[in-house]
């Protein structure tokens, strides 16, 4: 009986010991058909990240340079391991949050038209709209020497407006862990993304804010979605980028481009990774979100990142654009930023154009597309050209990035309406204040404020010394170039351009005084001559529409051509309208993307000829198409020839005879001449 009562006694000793052991190092019971979950580990510098083992957790990626590691663990041990003294967040998703089937596809780029024109056609408003051609023309940066690293869905290098620019690419899985394989785009939206930052030239194809800029990408988002964990693998790549087996790609980015966000999202998971690239003097830019306002995205509301709304083509605040005054859960007590972290604050720091935005796609397309995700790039170009130039002058670390923000933040145009920050981003004064050059600010005033196509325009302009040569632009065209006279203003005509709100640039030939203003543009439809013949053609000009709107002219019923405007919201062809009686028509333009736009005017149809043409054809076979059944004898047909169809191949004839049982399977009319028909 002793003996019993002593194993009993023992075994539960050793219970009770199990039990204790188990209390002191805070190891959970694990389950045999225990859930797993991804958890995102910051720990003290320094920490053994291998004792998480000891609560059946596997290691899956270590991001040694941030302290950071992706562990696969029971759901059961999370509060035991955050006893440990580190931080425990899941690994959450992160989207683009702007789907490319919301992207209107254009055509081919190597299809636009370039020619001699003076105006190109393959051109963005909105790096017209933020200065980046004054930017080429007057100060001469283009962003050669700089490198902007897009952390996005891949990218198409291949696309003619981004070819030989790329330096450096990684994949990294939904674990952060590096991938080996080639560049391409999984989704089309980095490639969009990539080319508005840097992608085109400064004459012919005007794209990119920096278009001579170098680029770096990292796939993160497959598909446009991806992990917590894969945005870490990227920003981390970014600090020294590597190639997926290692070896360093000797490339370091001044800028690192994020078009996306986890929205209404405040955990401190990028915190760690967004201080070491302000540490290491690599800007950081990020979309803000664009779910409206009332809430913002991470990382582009932490602070030191230059968070990124969008503005349209007034320069009004866009409907999606996220802001809100960020009030932050759990501030860092040490932050290498603006004196440390703030614990409230305001979001987005500034605005750029984000409304139909046109840039490159996969297959040496264009696409036109909305959201913050396209405002981003345009900030991360200009941030790249000042980023240069300041690490010219000495510039390094955290004091590079706080002053590219100071100057981009200071030299942007205020805009009087919440979600603004502090305004729209302007390259032609943050580039010029990074030179340390004086810009005199030049008064503008535009009369009338709302003009239509060929309208004249008076330009007045305050604040130019008389006799400069000054030159206008609308739109990044220029329409004026003369000798400044006080007190006089500039008459211009308005050329074609985009529906809205059009900037107007007035500036010294030196580039030091410098003003701008807006015009609004309404749609408007010419045709010319108004007075045309049967089978004659006509020039139809129309302007004020959206970029590349899909748009049908009729006379009538009669369609004349289903087409898209170009990039400059104008449309411009040579059509022949269809047969019609002698008289006046309305012609009417149906905008189908813009569809409060619908347009009308008149044109007058004359007929030319004094009769029709009328031939006799005695002979049971007409040439090529024309076969007359169950008649075997020669019988008379007339064929009426109205002007209109002396073309080609004809589609529609008058045939007419007196005998039944007659077949016209068809008939080519090939010429008419002196009343005589060719076959």
């Amino acid at each position: 009986m002793s003996g019993i009562r002593g194993t009993i006694l023992a075994t539960v000793l050793i219970v009770l010991a199990a039990i204790h052991i188990a209390d002191a190092v805070s190891i959970p019971i694990i389950h045999a058909f225990q859930r797993y979950e991804e958890l995102i580990i910051v720990y003290p510098h320094g920490y053994d990240i291998q004792r998480l083992k000891d609560f059946g957790c596997s290691i899956e990626r270590v991001f040694a340079r941030l302290d950071m590691a992706l562990v696969v663990c029971p759901t059961t041990v999370r509060g035991a391991i955050e006893k440990l003294g580190v931080e425990v967040t899941p690994n959450f998703n992160v989207s683009i949050d702007v789907t490319v089937n919301s992207f209107r596809l254009y055509k081919s780029v190597k299809q636009i038209d370039i020619g001699e024109q003076r105006v190109p056609l393959a051109w963005s408003w909105a790096a017209s709209r933020v200065g980046a051609d004054i930017v080429w023309r007057y100060l001469g940066v283009t962003g050669y020497g700089a490198t902007i690293a897009i952390l996005d869905t891949g990218i198409d290098p291949t696309h003619p407006l981004l070819a030989h620019k790329l330096r450096g690419w990684i994949e990294f899985d939904r674990k952060g862990r590096p991938v080996c394989s080639s560049p391409r785009d999984t989704y089309g939206h980095g490639t969009w993304v990539a080319s508005i930052a840097a992608g085109g030239d400064t004459s012919m194809y005007i794209f990119g804010v920096a278009p001579y800029a170098n680029i770096i990408v990292a796939l993160v988002l497959p598909g446009g979605y991806g992990t917590a964990a894969q945005v870490l693998a990227g920003l981390e790549w970014s600090l020294e980028p590597y190639d997926c087996k290692g070896d360093r790609l000797g490339v370091k980015p001044d800028v690192v481009s994020m078009s996306f966000g986890a929205t209404a999202n405040y955990s401190n998971v990028f915190l760690q990774a967004i201080a070491k690239l302000i540490e290491n003097g690599i800007t950081p830019v990020a979309a803000i979100g664009n779910s409206g306002p009332h809430t913002t995205s991470n990382p582009g509301n932490i602070w030191g990142v230059i968070g990124v709304g969008a503005t349209d083509f007034d320069n009004d605040i866009a409907w999606f654009s996220s802001y809100e005054d960020v009030e932050w859960p759990e501030p860092p007590f040490t932050w290498p930023f603006g004196g440390g972290y703030q614990k409230m604050y305001r979001k987005p720091d500034v605005v750029s154009p984000g409304v139909d935005v046109p840039g490159a796609f996969p297959g040496e397309l264009l696409a036109i597309g909305s959201g913050t995700s396209a405002s981003t790039p345009i900030v991360a170009g200009i941030a790249a050209m000042v980023s240069r130039i300041l690490i010219s002058k000495g510039f390094s670390g955290a004091k590079l990035v706080e002053e590219v923000y100071s100057i981009i933040t200071s030299t942007a145009t205020p805009i009087d309406a919440p979600g603004s920050g502090y305004g729209l981003v302007n390259a032609f004064k943050a580039v010029s204040k990074a030179l340390d050059r004086a810009i005199n600010t030049v008064e503008v005033r535009v009369e009338p404020s709302t003009v239509t196509l060929l309208d004249e325009m008076n330009i007045y302009v305050k604040g130019i010394i008389e006799g400069m040569e000054i030159t206008v632009y609308i739109a990044g065209s220029e329409i004026y170039r003369g000798i400044y006279r006080s007190g006089k203003s500039i008459v211009v005509k308005v050329p074609p351009t985009h529906i809205g709100g059009n900037e107007v640039i007035v500036i010294d030939r030196g580039g030091m005084y410098y003003g701008e203003s807006l015009v609004w543009v309404s749609p408007s439809i010419f045709i010319a001559p108004r007075n045309t013949t049967i089978g004659g053609f006509v020039n139809v000009v129309v302007s004020g529409l959206g970029i590349a709107d899909m748009i049908a002219i009729y006379i009538e019923s009669n369609i004349l051509t289903l087409d898209i405007a170009n990039l400059r919201g104008s449309y411009l062809g040579r059509l022949a309208p269809p047969y019609l009686y002698p008289g006046t028509y309305t012609v009417i333009l149906e905008d189908f993307t813009t569809p409060r736009i619908r347009l009308f005017t008149t044109i007058d149809i004359v007929d030319g000829r004094k009769e029709n043409v009328t031939q006799i054809i005695n002979r049971t076979e007409v040439y090529n198409y024309t076969n007359i059944v169950k008649q075997y004898i020669a019988l008379p047909i007339t064929i009426n020839a109205k002007q209109h169809y002396v073309f080609n191949t004809i589609d529609y004839i008058d045939v007419a005879t007196a005998y039944p049982n007659i077949t016209i399977a068809g008939i080519e009319l090939k010429s008419v001449h002196n009343n005589r028909i060719s076959y």
